[in-house]
């Protein structure tokens, strides 16, 4: 069996030396993709482009590296059966998806911003710009609104814990089930809002730029609940059957 994991490690960590080394190594994947014949890779190779065009480094570095352990998983699961796997897959998929959000976008940030400021009548230069770093926007109503990577987490959470437990109450897998309720539960009480800074929204662009604003308290990543999960389904199936007949 070909390591088709092996490529994404090798093109993510050295698309990281250059800085177009991302755009070559999705046409180095589609290649070896192509002799190999596998459409894991091919896949994987379409995740790893859609990385490159969305964020900028490392995040596809990142992303090339969760593909890779994606399909070290998908062969261990041949051998190793289990709901572990299925997990896996969603938690490192929510994982990225947040990652996504964190970390800088694909193009250049400062003409971004630049393209989205506008300036009010007393001539200063205000930014309708999203600032991840912070998690604070400027919304259309003229205020400073925080927290909005919260209700954003929450509604994933939910949309993402409803689908486990109906896969839960089908595969009859109470591992699933508790993993589910323990990630709702962790992104709805570890993540609070952060509280909105008076006098924000009077700040020119400039300024807004050199205020430090606290970053909400909180684990920051509640989707780890669901890799946390995947682990205990790969532990609890490794055990002998003959000693959880006994526990049982």
């Amino acid at each position: 069996m070909k390591p088709v994991w092996l490529p994404l490690v090798l093109v993510g960590l050295l698309g990281t030396l250059w800085e177009y080394g991302a755009f070559a190594g999705i046409a180095a994947l589609l290649v070896v993709a192509g002799w190999w014949r596998s459409p894991r890779l091919a896949c994987a190779a379409v995740a790893f482009g859609v990385a490159a065009f969305v964020g900028a480094q490392p995040f596809p570095a990142v992303v090339a590296v969760l593909a890779a352990l994606l399909l070290a998983a998908h062969d261990l699961h041949a051998r190793r059966p289990g709901v572990w796997f299925p997990l896996l897959a969603t938690g490192l998929g929510v994982f990225a998806v947040t990652l996504s959000d964190e970390w800088p976008a694909g193009w250049d940030e400062d003409r971004f911003d630049h393209g989205l400021s506008y300036t009010d009548l007393s001539g200063v230069t205000m930014s309708r710009a999203y600032e991840s770093s912070i998690s604070i926007a400027f919304d259309v109503g003229g205020s400073w609104y925080a927290g909005g990577d919260w209700y954003a987490t929450v509604a994933m959470a939910v949309v993402v814990s409803l689908g486990l437990v109906i896969w839960a109450w089908r595969a009859r897998s109470p591992t699933v089930a508790l993993t589910a309720a323990a990630y709702l539960a962790a992104a709805w009480y570890l993540t609070p809002p952060a509280a909105p800074s008076p006098g924000l929204q009077f700040l020119s662009q400039e300024q807004f730029r050199t205020v430090h604003v606290a970053e909400p308290a909180g684990i920051g990543h509640p989707e780890l609940v669901i890799l946390a999960g995947a682990a205990v389904a790969f532990a609890v199936g490794a055990r002998p059957a003959g000693r959880r007949a006994t526990d049982a």
